[in-house]
């Protein structure tokens, strides 16, 4: 990874403005932990190329990872306005929202990604966990509100 890391680097003294060494670099960086650095080149990937949806779902991960779950949820929405056909961003905002309480909001995210990746096995668990977390939510709530 070091070495791919310095040919990333070298490629950007030649080529400043290339988005694929911008958003290599995030991604090393990311896997690394330097996530400062990270966000710094994934941001530079998505203002070189703001379509590039892969830049944007590093990103969110990146911000996910320093417990930025705001900026992560931001991030991701903006990519599914880049892709709205990409189950990736609904699934990765999905993640965050769950991961923040959101029940609601993280099933809505997930049914999405299921529309859009009707095959995919991880989805459709994480959207079976989330409408039970949901039900049991609901049901406690009506429970308590009755006594």
């Amino acid at each position: 990874m070091d070495a791919a890391e310095r040919t990333a680097q070298a490629a950007l003294e030649l080529a400043p403005e290339d988005s694929t060494m911008h958003l290599l670099l995030g991604h090393i960086q990311r896997m690394k932990g330097q996530l400062d650095q990270s966000v710094y080149h994934l941001n530079e990937a998505i203002r070189q190329t703001p379509l590039e949806v892969n830049a944007y779902l590093e990103l969110g991960r990146a911000h996910q990872e320093r417990r930025e779950h705001l900026q992560a949820l931001k991030i991701y929405r903006q990519a599914t306005q880049v892709a709205p056909d990409d189950f990736r961003p609904f699934y990765q905002a999905g993640l965050v929202l769950r991961e923040s309480k959101d029940y609601i909001g993280a099933e809505a995210m997930f049914r999405r990604a299921a529309y859009l990746a009707p095959d995919d096995l991880n989805i459709r668990r994480q959207l079976g966990a989330i409408i039970t977390l949901n039900l049991v939510h609901h049901t406690q709530e009506v429970t308590i509100s009755h006594e």
